[in-house]
């Protein structure tokens, strides 16, 4: 996966090498990440460089969609990640925390979790917001402050036992993250559904039961009026930034709404050439439906998995 990632951009292998240094002195100096120890020795044994930036790297495109109006929830899923050839090695990786058994969507060797179901218990996913002061980031991994988005997530499948759990472990303000982040979680009763916004050590929570239908779906701009410009990473030539968000938003919360939807109701933008997984994920009854694709054409499944089977 650290082959094709860092292979699939010509100048890329460089700027990985000398991030990978740079996120190696954060890793060490780190005092609030429990999970810096376990990317340090994920590096080590592996052997060359990469390991470490592509653990911290935090740039992709998402549209997520969370559904509490058909009883049991149900979360849709879509990431994108402009690193051709990562998909083949896309794995559900069962893990054991105090709260329970969850499953994470993932590569090997990423300590980061970014997509994930803790059966009877509830789902969550990072997308990424607008963009961040890269600046303001560069100050926080010099000063060994703050937690990178993905590792918090895989603390809250660790330790929390329900949605409001998690709920109330991601919404929390005072700690401060590496870098912006919509969480996006659904949970196993009627109206368990949320997109938590989260910038440096603020918080703001949104109910998808306040919601139209009971959906709320996020792409990658600020639900609120937090400054920022959003993300263009999945738009089409001549499609503003703004324009293509409202239009994932659109086009999958209204896959979301159907009962019966079909991963073939999913066109562009929301599906386009960067997507790397399609996700639908079910906590009550932990059931997962996924595919991995690479450039538009799929290279692993479409595969169901029970995550509660063990």
């Amino acid at each position: 996966m650290r082959d094709a990632a860092i292979g699939a951009h010509g100048a890329l292998g460089k700027v990985v090498l000398a991030l990978d240094a740079v996120s190696r002195r954060w890793l060490r100096r780190s005092r609030c990440d429990p999970h810096a120890g376990e990317v340090l020795a994920v590096a080590e044994r592996m052997g060359g460089g990469g390991v470490c930036a592509l653990n911290l790297i935090y740039d992709w495109a998402c549209t997520t969609a969370v559904t509490v109006a058909d009883g049991c929830p149900r979360m849709l899923r879509v990431l994108d990640w402009g690193l051709p050839g990562i998909a083949a090695h896309s794995v559900a990786v069962a893990r054991d925390g105090v709260a329970g058994r969850w499953l994470a969507i993932t590569w090997p060797g990423l300590v980061s979790v970014f997509t994930g179901l803790a059966p009877g218990r509830f789902a969550a996913a990072i997308n990424q917001p607008p963009n961040s002061d890269p600046l303001r980031r560069l100050a926080l991994i010099a000063g060994g402050d703050g937690v990178p988005a993905g590792h918090l997530l895989r603390q809250v499948f660790d330790a929390a036992a329900d949605f409001e759990s998690a709920v109330a472990m991601l919404a929390a303000p005072g700690l401060r993250l590496l870098s912006p982040a919509l969480f996006t979680l659904a949970g196993t009763r009627p109206g368990e559904g949320c997109v938590i916004e989260a910038r440096g050590m603020r918080r703001r929570l949104h109910r998808a039961a306040t919601h139209p239908g009971g959906v709320l779906a996020v792409a990658n701009a600020w639900l609120s009026d937090w400054p920022g410009r959003p993300r263009a990473y999945a738009a089409g030539r001549g499609e503003g930034a703004r324009a293509n968000n409202a239009r994932r938003c659109v086009q999958l919360a209204a896959v979301a709404r159907d009962a019966a939807w079909q991963e073939a109701a999913l066109a562009a933008p929301t599906l386009n050439p960067k997507t790397v997984h399609v996700l639908a994920l079910s906590p009550a009854t932990g059931d997962v439906a996924a595919r991995a694709l690479d450039r538009g054409s799929i290279v692993l499944g479409p595969t169901r998995i029970n995550a509660g089977a063990g």
